[in-house]
């Protein structure tokens, strides 16, 4: 722990002055003698001695130290009634803004208002500048030497006017006032005008007004408070923090009070103990009324009872000490050291103030210390420590049961100062209180407390995630000490630091309620700084405590072992759940003592090391107990600890995204749950606009207004919940402009296409093409063409009432290129041949660049050469236009005296179009016409080769495309056969001399259909097929020489595949196109059996196949022949294969079924 210097920052307590400029001069006057700020008096307080643990300073181990700390400037609190108005960070204002729209005000009335408070941040703006890091003296005692030592508790943010910004601001307007902020000097005071104070009155008044109609921890009615409701939250629970004030019966101050607390009968004062939850005081043996019921501890009873049972207190002194606790006031005469201090405040106050309220304020004087008032510390809580803990330390030898009552009377005291609400910021909560101020600051800090003591299901800290019980129960140290009254104002000293930045997050933010129930993340509630505070503050509570009951009890339980353990991790999410333990007794405890574990699946453990891992194997939620004795105490009264290991059984960690889905008003939001840990088994969303929440996982939710939302998600299962909130801004933005442009380049004329895809926030839209031609207003698409060359800037521009977007996007046009070509009158002739060239390029060329080939050139557009020699020549013309250039050469072009060679004719055959994987092709290349220089094949698989008759392997399933292309000097020819390949498919070929017949196919394989015809003749084939079927690919091979119908010339190819199980048919007539059929033209006819398709038999992995194509499939074994192998796998499959394949492709008898006579065909051919 670092510890730094004493610091010089001032602890203002002149935020007492809220509400009190109305009532004098003087009495500001006689306030700022009453409260000094911090510098005036630093009184060294407190004793901490570090017995056994020998330490060398006071532990600070689980505090913080970095805590935003807020102190204010007087001059603030002198300008204005209500200075919260002036110095809201952006939390309160976010805040107060929320509560001018909650209010009910016409939308004139809530603009006019806002306008008002936003003209106010303005014209008089604050600034929060760090003042450096705070430290506070304490005193230390070991082996009766003391020790002073500075303790940090966090760091400093000054908020004070910014003058410059202040004189900026007022620059140029022309009001008197103005133009003295304008001028104004360092050491001139900020003031205020009256309009200005009037309105920060009103605004004030409108807040205190609707928490008056709104909040159920308001004023309540006599009417409200006869009604037997109870919140749901613990504000209905026993045993709360609390606050030492109460109540004539003639006033109704019940400010924050539960509507269950009841007047009691025979007393016309509630006493703390009512607001506890108990219609009167406790008194004498009337603590038993709780029953001993550690359930039902909070607040003072809680630390009390946990205190006791740390320091090893016998259990009915423990319920005992925790049950008086809860408020031990006699109602003994006003300490001197209130009187001292309060009575200058009682002279002013008195007259105006009625007798009961007064009793009342000075009365709360008992519960607090504010080490910063008078020369040594205003407030009784340190004197009722000492007179109360020295009581029961006498007694613990006499009456035991007096002694814990006692010891419980004094724990109160000291956890009162433990609170900044009880050491600081005293006269802000009595005027609060004496005006019935409906947001009692001191109470709303005290339901914080009770909330979130246990209440694990709702309140929990936002960060840590746990509950202030949680974090007492965590914590084993204490601070011994000798003198309770001095370790009381220690505390206070430490508590105090904290009192105005507490008071002023209370006040500046907060809580939204529902029904009677404080919202979890809502106001401060989910303020960090609170959070960390408050923290510090219960475990400084709880190590007095331990130390106030070592104290009254040592000589009891100075050589009783203290069972203390911790665990490394807790929960265990995932397997193996080994939880290491580590046990702390032996730290604190001197000689033998004994122990026993007990893990709480069966298994416990009575030797070994401090430090072990235990092994869960299973799942769960399991008690651990661990008990320490030794022969003072016995087995019988051990000290026990307990704590609930989480193994597998996580709580969820809260997580969620916000995904805006743009559109205009409303605004809708999808709320993503990205939980980790423990899977959920509810969601509960709350969106922070007043609607219903939801409980769906992933929910969207719509915002119908323009500002910032606090939406929060609560995730649980079975092992416990977590809560997160995040913020939602909606801010409506100015429009922006976002342009598509079909085309940003090209050639003239130029046609684009332009969408406007702007923000859905745009009134109005305009689009300016740059080329000159008018604007086009309020189309969200529209066409454009640019006539001429050249670069323009387009320009769509977008507007609404915030101002104008313009989005410029480069349009370049540029001049068609030309394509350079040309013709001849004469390629061929005797020389000497005279050509005339003819330029016929097209993008209008300008120039041209001729070579004749034979040395000679030209710049004519259409030129006429001779040519003198014998040879071949290639003729070339550049052309050019301002779009570029472009060359056209045609190589031997012209000749004279020569032969030309004949082009080739480009065609193939294959040895197979079809069959099993991997198919093995074989491709025959063949020329009609003149030789062939070149051969290039395309497999149709991404494979080539240049051979004239290549063999190539398809490894995959497919259709494949075959491409031969052949090359010489006189031209290049192509010929290509689609899906000509069809490899894993089986094809069945059909030809005309099948007509009539029936064949069996397995779905997906194809059937190959070949029909003569004789194109010269004019006739062709009119092909029907049934929907079962589809073509798939259609060619027709030219042969003179195949015979066929009338004459032939050559053959029709359809590729028909068979997709549809089932009987299908394909017809066919030959006929002259277009002539009305007569009955008599030639007809063709095939019925096809579409089966299920083939497929390996057991213990094989390649598919049979059909050997000789006749749709029957002999070669079981897929292994490429027909063997007696073969016949043998057929008679042991003979049911399987009846089962299981295509009847009609293994029925090799065509009987209709699958039997032995299948097999004596198979036999015989092999």
């Amino acid at each position: 722990m670092k510890f730094s210097a004493r610091a010089t920052n001032e602890n203002i307590h002149s935020e007492a002055l809220i509400a009190m400029k109305k009532i004098s001069v003087v009495l500001i006057i006689v306030f700022l003698v009453l409260i000094p700020v911090a510098t005036a008096s630093q009184d060294r307080i407190g004793t901490t001695e570090l017995d056994m643990r020998e330490h060398t300073e006071l532990d600070m181990t689980g505090l913080e130290t970095d805590i935003e700390l807020i102190e204010l400037d007087p001059e603030i609190i002198m300008a204005t009634d209500d200075w919260m108005i002036l110095v809201h960070d952006d939390a309160g204002k976010k805040s107060l803004l929320e509560d001018i729209d909650r209010f009910s005000l016409s939308d004139d009335e809530r603009s006019d208002m806002k306008f008002a408070v936003n003209d106010l941040w303005a014209s008089y703006p604050t600034k929060f500048a760090p003042a450096g890091e705070k430290t506070i003296e304490m005193t230390i005692q070991s082996d009766g030497s003391e020790k002073i030592i500075s303790v940090p508790v966090g760091h400093v943010t000054k908020i004070e006017f910014d003058r410059k910004k202040i004189k900026e601001t007022a620059q140029g307007k022309e009001t008197p006032h103005a133009q003295m902020l304008a001028s104004i000097k360092s050491s001139a005071k900020i003031a205020l005008t009256e309009n200005e104070n009037q309105t920060i009155k009103n605004i004030s008044g409108l807040r205190e007004k609707l928490y008056k109609q709104r909040d159920s921890h308001g004023t309540r009615s006599s009417e409200e408070a006869e009604q037997p409701s109870v919140p749901s939250n613990s504000f209905s629970d026993s045993n709360g923090f609390s606050s030492g004030l109460s109540s004539s019966s003639s006033f109704s101050i019940n400010q924050g009070f539960p509507s269950s607390v009841k007047k009691d009968s025979g007393s016309s004062e509630y006493g703390l103990a009512a607001w506890s939850g108990s219609p009167e005081p406790l008194k004498g043996e009337d603590v038993t009324r709780f029953h001993n019921d550690p359930a039902l501890y909070t607040g003072h009873n809680g630390i009390m009872y946990l205190s006791c049972k740390k320091m090893g207190c016998a259990q009915v002194y423990s319920l005992n000490a925790a049950d008086t606790a809860m408020d031990p006031d006699s109602w003994e005469p006003l300490p001197e050291t209130c009187q001292i201090n309060m009575v200058p405040f009682a002279s002013i106050i008195l007259p105006t103030v009625a007798e009961e309220k007064w009793k009342l304020l000075i009365h709360s004087c008992n519960h607090y210390y504010d080490p910063l008032v008078g020369d040594h510390g205003s407030g009784a809580a340190p004197v009722y420590v000492k007179k109360y803990s020295d009581m029961a330390k006498y007694n613990k030898t006499i009456n035991d049961v007096e002694s814990a009552k006692q010891l419980g009377q004094a724990s109160h005291f000291l956890n009162d100062v433990s609170l900044p609400t009880h050491t600081g910021t005293e006269l802000p909560q009595i005027l609060e209180r004496i005006s019935e101020h409906p947001r009692d600051t001191h109470n709303w800090y005290e339901f914080y407390l009770n909330d979130l003591w246990y209440n694990s299901s709702q309140y929990k800290f936002p960060v840590s995630q746990k509950t202030i019980k949680q974090i007492i129960e965590d914590d084993s140290e204490y601070y011994s000490f000798t003198d309770p009254e001095a370790a009381t104002k220690n505390l206070a000293r430490f508590s105090n630091s904290y009192s105005f930045t507490l008071y002023y997050k209370i006040r500046n933010l907060p809580v939204q309620l529902d029904g009677n129930t404080a919202k979890p993340g809502t106001g401060f509630y989910a303020d960090t700084t609170v959070e960390r505070i408050t923290k510090n503050q219960v475990l400084a509570a709880a190590r007095y405590t331990n130390g106030l009951v070592r104290y009254v009890r040592n000589d009891a339980i100075k050589d009783i072992p203290i069972a203390d353990f911790v665990v490394a991790q807790n929960p265990i999410c995932n397997s193996p759940y080994d939880v290491l333990f580590h046990e702390k007794t032996h730290l604190t405890t001197t000689g033998a003592y004994s122990y026993k574990w007990d893990f709480g699946d069966g298994n416990t453990r009575v030797t070994g090391d401090y430090d072990f891992t235990h092994n869960y194997a299973t799942a769960g939620v399991y008690t651990v107990s661990y008990k320490t004795w030794n022969a003072v105490n016995g087995p019988t009264n051990a000290i026990e600890k307990t704590m609930d290991v989480y193994a597998g059984a996580c709580p969820p960690s809260a997580e969620f995204n916000i995904i805006s889905e743009f559109g205009s008003e409303p605004y809708t939001f999808k709320f993503e749950d990205k939980s980790t840990g423990g899977i959920p088994t509810s969601w509960q969303w709350s969106f922070g606009d007043d609607t219903p929440g939801s409980n769906e996982r992933n929910p969207t939710h719509t915002f119908n207004r323009v500002r910032q939302f606090d939406a929060s998600l609560i995730v649980s299962n079975e092992y416990g919940d977590s809560i997160i909130t995040k913020q939602v801004v909606i801010l409506r933005p100015w429009a922006f402009a976002i342009v598509q442009v079909n085309k940003k380049a090209g050639y003239a004329p130029l046609t684009v296409t332009v969408k406007d895809v702007s923000s859905c926030w745009q009134t109005a839209n305009e689009f300016d093409a740059g080329d000159g031609t008018p604007i086009v207003y309020n189309q969200t698409e529209f066409v454009h063409t640019y006539q001429y060359p050249g670069t323009f800037f387009a320009n769509l521009t977008v507007r609404n009432d915030l101002g104008t977007n313009t989005n410029t996007t480069t349009i370049t046009v540029t001049a068609v290129p030309p394509l350079a070509n040309f013709t001849a009158n004469a390629t061929m002739g005797q020389a000497p041949l005279a050509v005339a060239f003819t330029d016929i390029s097209t993008g209008n060329p300008t120039k041209w660049n001729w070579s004749f080939g034979d040395n000679s050139t030209s710049t004519e557009r259409n030129p006429v050469h001779v040519y003198n020699t014998d040879g071949s020549f290639t003729v070339s013309l550049n052309a050019t236009s301002p779009g570029g250039s472009n060359i056209s050469t045609k190589t031997g072009y012209i000749c004279t005296n020569c032969i030309r060679p004949i082009p080739p004719v480009a065609d193939f055959t294959v040895n197979v179009t079809s069959g099993t994987l991997p198919l093995t092709v074989a491709f025959f290349g063949k020329t009609v016409g003149g030789p062939t220089n070149t051969w290039l094949w395309d497999f149709g698989d991404g494979q080539n080769s240049t051979l004239q008759n290549p063999v190539h392997k398809y490894n995959a399933k497919g259709n494949y495309s075959i491409s031969l292309t052949i090359k010489n000097t006189a031209g290049t020819s192509t010929r290509v056969l689609p899906n000509w390949i069809r490899a894993g498919f089986d094809i069945i070929t059909v030809n005309d001399t099948q007509n009539n017949s029936n064949i069996s196919i397995a779905q997906n394989n194809i059937i190959r259909l070949e029909l003569n015809q004789c194109t010269s003749c004019g006739y062709e084939w009119s092909l029907n097929i049934t929907p079962g079927l589809n073509v798939i690919n259609t060619s027709f091979l030219m042969n003179p020489t195949l015979p066929g119908v009338n004459g032939g010339s050559g053959q029709n190819v359809w590729d028909i595949t068979a997709f549809n199980i089932g009987e299908q048919n394909i017809t066919a007539v030959y006929k002259r196109p277009g002539i009305p059929l007569t009955g008599n033209e030639l007809a063709f006819r095939l019925n096809i059996t579409v089966s299920l398709p083939i497929i390996p038999l057991p213990g094989y992995s390649v598919m049979p196949t059909d050997p000789d194509s006749d749709g029957l499939y002999e070669d079981l074994n897929g292994n490429g022949r027909l063997d007696f192998a073969d016949s043998v796998l057929y008679f042991n499959q003979m049911t399987w294969i009846s089962a299981n394949e295509p009847i009609a492709a293994f029925d090799l008898n065509r009987n209709g079924r699958i039997d032995f006579a299948d097999i004596v065909v198979l036999f015989n051919e092999i």
